[in-house]
């Protein structure tokens, strides 16, 4: 077995601590000499917030919170919370509240023609260039609009039904809680009588709402008993007020002598007492039937009665509300920053990725090449080697033959000559 405390080769693509914190250093020092990059992104970017939220208009903002609850509290009650909130959030409830009258001077008018005046005096910006400056709404009711009022009725239905995430306003908004069963509204525009006067209405079509929503089957079964037993009620009275009278009558005929009382008669009058005892009788125990179920569905309604209650609501006089100026700067500093930041070290990290490219391909070119050399030369060599082999050998055999003749001639004709030394020496 091999030990586990046994160093163990380290990968190629394995970084040890202190190489990563001397590439850490070095991304610091790349990014600090770039400081005048970063200095001029901060500034830009603080400077373009700073002159965007200044030229931004105070607007008034109010709301209302209102906490929905039934008295029994079921598994379905968020449920029925959000189909609250999607009643509430609905363009019908948008129509209802721009044709809704209100109190002005000199006389009564839609509010959409107070809303139109408070965006032209205050905040023209905010309205769609599309609608007439000044405009104004003749008609009270959307079938007897003009093509120009129902076109401008669109714009301002979209612009008050649609919230946008930024710094307009005009628009309204409902907020839900489903735990609480806390649905809040708000809006926003440029004046705070037509925000306090948006919020009234709304206030009060929102309880409407719910209500007419949520007790429509108990309240049409209660209202349908209420008359059956009404007219239970009034029967009984009918029968019961005519069997008073029968026996006053009979009565009073028995007080006569007997020679005045006709005995057909009398019986007659006693039948008749008889038959409406019975039937007061019979009215009286449906009446007081009918009179429990009606208590029954008094209380069925009353269990799915929504208890609706004000938590808080905007009251004058209103602050106006505007973004800070400066707060926004810093957000673009900050913001200016992180773009710096992030455009340095991605060039550095492209920078890198492109040195250690251009350090694998020159390695492996240099291996490519040396390897083609090597093997260029190898072959070099051995052609070379044959060539002169074949060449010596060639040569050789050509330059043999003579060779090897003149050696076989030259002992014939040297030694005579040696002899001939040898004679004259001695």
């Amino acid at each position: 077995m091999s030990n586990p405390n046994n160093n163990y080769a380290r990968k190629p693509d394995e970084i040890s601590i202190r190489a990563l914190l001397l590439k850490a250093w070095e991304y610091f020092l790349f990014v600090l000499k770039r400081w005048y990059i970063i200095g001029i992104l901060i500034m830009s970017l603080g400077i373009l917030q700073y002159r965007k939220i200044s030229k931004v208009k105070p607007t008034y903002p109010a709301n209302v919170q209102i906490s929905v609850l039934p008295h029994k509290i079921e598994k379905e009650f968020k449920t029925l919370i959000q189909i609250y909130t999607r009643l509430l959030n609905s363009r019908m409830l948008m129509r209802e509240l721009l044709l809704e009258k209100i109190d002005s001077i000199p006389e009564d008018s839609l509010l959409i023609n107070r809303y139109l005046q408070a965006f032209h005096e205050h905040k023209p910006e905010g309205l769609d260039p599309e609608i007439p400056t000044g405009f104004q709404f003749e008609n009270d009711t959307i079938p007897e609009f003009t093509l120009q009022e129902g076109k401008v009725f669109k714009l301002v239905l979209d612009k008050i039904s649609t919230p946008i995430n930024d710094y307009s306003d005009g628009f309204v908004t409902f907020g839900i809680d489903e735990k609480l069963g806390v649905i809040a509204i708000s809006v926003s525009t440029p004046d705070p009588e037509l925000s306090l006067k948006i919020i009234d209405i709304l206030q009060e079509k929102t309880v409407q709402r719910i209500d007419r929503n949520t007790l429509f089957s108990p309240e049409v079964a209660y209202e349908k008993m209420s008359i059956e037993t009404d007219s239970l009620a009034d029967n009984y009275r009918t029968i019961y007020y005519e069997l008073n009278r029968t026996r006053d009558t009979y009565e009073r005929y028995l007080k006569q002598p007997d020679s005045l009382i006709s005995e057909p008669r009398r019986k007659a009058m006693h039948n008749k007492i008889i038959r409406l005892e019975v039937e007061a009788e019979i009215n009286k125990t449906g009446y007081l039937a009918s009179l429990e179920q009606l208590k029954v569905s008094k209380i069925d309604m009353d269990n799915e009665t929504v208890l609706m209650q004000l938590v808080d609501k905007t009251i004058p006089p209103i602050d106006p509300y505007q973004p800070s100026a400066k707060v926004a700067a810093v957000k673009g500093g900050i913001g200016g920053f992180a773009l710096a930041l992030f455009l340095i070290v991605s060039f550095k990290l492209f920078k890198d990725v492109l040195r250690e490219v251009d350090e694998g391909g020159d390695q492996d070119d240099a291996k490519d090449e040396g390897k083609e050399k090597k093997d260029q030369d190898t072959a070099a060599g051995k052609s070379s080697v044959v060539w002169y082999r074949r060449l010596w050998l060639r040569t050789r055999s050509v330059l043999g033959k003579p060779i090897l003749f003149i050696r076989g001639k030259l002992p014939r004709i040297r030694l005579p000559r040696l002899r001939e030394k040898k004679n004259s020496s001695k």
